[in-house]
């Protein structure tokens, strides 16, 4: 990405309140609540899960049908994340 966009896309997570903006020194960061949700594995809010649920929803109505007939789904069709 250009660095003008990277900034753009920074400033407006800033004022959404998911960065911290420090003016003298033009530097972004990670609130620790934020962190705690979007950036700490270890972390007992960690939403990455919830993230690849979502990602992965699109493949539950294919799915869905794969079980109720009964077929086989080939490995092609599993997402390229997907740790089959």
């Amino acid at each position: 990405m250009s660095p003008s966009v990277t900034r753009e896309w920074l400033s407006h997570q800033a004022a959404s309140g998911y960065l911290e903006y420090e003016p003298a020194t033009g530097k972004f960061t990670v609130p620790a609540a934020q962190a705690m949700v979007f950036a700490e594995p270890d972390s007992p809010v960690y939403l990455q899960g919830g993230f690849d649920i979502a990602r992965h929803a699109g493949e539950a109505k294919h799915l869905r049908h794969v079980f109720l007939v009964g077929k086989d789904q080939e490995y092609c069709r599993h997402h390229r994340d997907w740790p089959i």
